[in-house]
């Protein structure tokens, strides 16, 4: 996968590093300066790419994504051999530039340049260069040292050039102390470090950004829209309440239609889950950003007539429909992310890519996700769970916690009826119910797809090598519901073993991930919410079976989560009763053996074996 260097994700730097050898591709210098004149940013980005063999010219392919408010300008490239001597320049007509989709979208107010640069003969560099600037500005620099976490950076440079002045925050986390020198009237700061590219993602490992060095830099002080101060997060807030006064003007049929649909409605509750499903039922959702870089909204009334806009429309939409039944709400911003989504919360800034509704009621706090039109009433789900947010409340703005999903939320159940026939074809029914993750994934596909995409998914997603499937069905039982329901019907082959003239069948293993033996771990383990099941297995025994050997029952629990298993016969059925849980937690590397010996001790009991005569 390729990142350009203004959409750096995935990476992380090991300083201090002896770099290793046969890369298809390495930057051999990143550097990024960022000066402030006037209030006004310039930012100048300069690589140098070197391709080593053909594989490498995957990153020959250049991509720099921007905002509209400030392109990509001064744009210069041109290819070099390993020795510096220019071999050609980029040309104009090689440059193309389009709207950067995103596949959620139908709409972004974003581009992207592009352009590739190739040559035959290997090592080659390919150099480019270029310039944005700004007059308005959240952040100055939010700076990751890396271009692709699959190859090294050699060196990697950071220059802020600004006025002594000019009052900045600066955030920086596993990267060395940078030099800092002034003349008086400027200030210049360098950070240099560099990159071995040994970095590669595990099985529930932290977010690549949680472990990549960084530098975030933001002015104290910002006109973006509106005069704004990032002092802390009260004079963040108000910037951001101030940016949305005025936009709640729902026109005056849409404020009767809604007076009109409440009216007979006396709990407060089930007015806001009215209004909640009349938005669902009347207004899609697209990304698209306007005015200050789409931080700003459409006012309720643009939503109201086109039946449209973004997490930041629809939630003040939204906001507008409950303040006509007189039910206060607040803005809410919020980084959205299933795996990871905490924020520094002592750096004030603009750390969010996503707004939600909070409505407290009756010491309580609904949780409303706009942009869902299958959600449930009041579902946080993986995506927000359990990370502080931005709550916009006129000089009260303040960071808080969403809801962290309990066991109850993520606990998938499972019943598998197994007909055993000594023939060696096994016929089963499976009822799932699903929650937490998996709840979302299906109940996504219920709702953007049609009944061949679904078949096709079921096809590929049960938990069998060799198998027929019948007949399936996927159900929701109501739209508030927050989990969803699988039945299917199928047949497998092999299941029935047979020594001589007994049987033995293994049963079904526990729906685990995947974690790799201590010698070949490196990251941490993050596991953000618990990864629970509780399974029935009921094994319908052929006929003529006069005895059974049952396992023993097992039991283990501790730190990381506990596995109950036992196992009974009711007349000529095998039932096992089965639950595993493996706890939320972040556990470091040095703690990995033992986090891996919990998890490989249920994997070895999952391998007995249930003998029949």
């Amino acid at each position: 996968m390729r990142y350009s260097v203004l959409l750096i994700v995935g990476l992380v730097c090991f300083v201090n590093r002896t770099f290793s050898t046969g890369f298809n591709c390495e930057v051999i210098k990143y550097h990024q300066q960022c000066e402030i004149v006037n209030d006004k940013l310039t930012v100048i980005d300069s690589v140098i790419l070197q391709i080593n063999n053909r594989t490498g010219e995957l990153y020959s392919e250049i991509e720099l994504f921007y905002e509209k408010e400030s392109p990509v300008e001064n744009l210069s490239a041109w290819i070099e051999d390993s020795r510096g001597h220019l071999i050609r320049h980029l040309r104009k007509q090689e440059i193309t530039e389009a709207n950067a989709f995103a596949s959620f979208s139908f709409y972004e107010d974003r581009y992207v340049k592009s352009f590739v640069l190739k040559h035959n003969q290997y090592p080659y560099r390919i150099c480019y260069t270029y310039r944005k600037t700004s007059r308005q500005f959240l952040s100055i620099s939010h700076w990751f040292p890396v271009v692709d976490t699959d190859i090294p950076t050699r060196e990697a440079l950071l220059t802020l050039k600004y006025p002594v002045t000019y009052p900045v925050n600066i955030k920086a986390a596993r990267i060395d102390s940078p030099l800092t020198f002034t003349d008086g009237q400027t200030r210049t700061t360098i950070w240099k470090t560099r990159y071995d590219g040994s970095y590669k993602k595990e099985v529930f490992s932290p977010e690549p950004e949680d472990l990549l060095p960084f530098v975030h830099i933001v002015p104290v002080n910002f006109l973006y829209g509106i005069p704004g101060s990032m002092q802390t997060w009260q004079s963040y807030g108000n910037w951001q309440y101030r940016l949305l006064e005025g936009l709640n003007d729902l026109p005056p049929l849409e404020i009767n239609k809604v007076k009109s649909l409440i009216q007979d409605i006396p709990d407060k509750h089930e007015k806001i889950k009215a209004l909640y499903h009349y938005l669902q039922d009347n207004i899609r959702y697209i990304n698209v950003s306007i005015d200050i870089g789409g931080l700003k909204p459409y006012p309720a009334s643009y939503v109201s007539v086109n039946k449209y806009g973004d997490c930041k429309a629809l939630t003040n939409y939204m906001k507008a429909l409950l303040e006509v039944a007189n039910i206060p709400s607040f803005y809410t911003k919020v980084y959205a992310e299933a795996r990871s989504g905490e924020i520094e919360k002592d750096f004030p800034s603009q750390q969010f890519n996503h707004v939600v509704l909070t409505v407290p009621i009756d010491g309580d706090t609904i949780w409303l996700e706009n942009t869902n039109k299958s959600n449930p009433f009041g579902y946080t789900g993986t995506f927000i769970q359990n990370r502080y947010a931005l709550l916009v409340e006129k000089e009260n703005s303040r960071l808080i916690r969403t809801p962290v999903l309990q066991l109850r939320d993520v606990t998938d159940g499972r019943r598998i009826d197994f007909s055993l026939q000594k023939s060696g074809e096994t016929g089963l029914l499976l009822r799932y119910s699903l929650r937490g993750p998996s709840f979302e994934a299906y109940n996504d596909l219920l709702t953007d797809y049609n009944t061949d995409v679904i078949n096709k998914v079921m096809h590929n997603v049960l938990p069998f090598a060799d198998y027929h499937l019948e007949a399936w069905e996927l159900h929701k039982p109501g739209r508030d519901s927050g989990f969803v329901t699988l039945i299917s019907k199928l047949k497998v082959k092999n299941l029935l073993e047979v020594i001589e003239e007994d049987y033995y069948f293994s049963f079904l293993p526990a729906d685990l991930p995947y974690f790799a033996p201590p010698k070949t771990r490196r990251l941490p383990v993050y596991i953000p919410y618990p990864v629970s099941s509780h399974d029935t297995l009921v094994y319908h025994l052929p006929d003529g079976i006069s005895s059974i050997d049952l396992p023993e029952p097992t039991s283990i629990s501790g730190k990381y989560g506990w596995y109950r298993i036992l196992f009974k016969t009711e007349g000529n059925r095998v039932i096992v009763l089965r639950n595993v849980c493996i706890n939320r937690g972040y556990y470091a590397p040095e703690e990995y053996p033992e986090f891996y010996g919990f998890y490989n001790a249920i994997k070895t009991d999952e391998k007995r074996k249930i003998l029949i005569h």
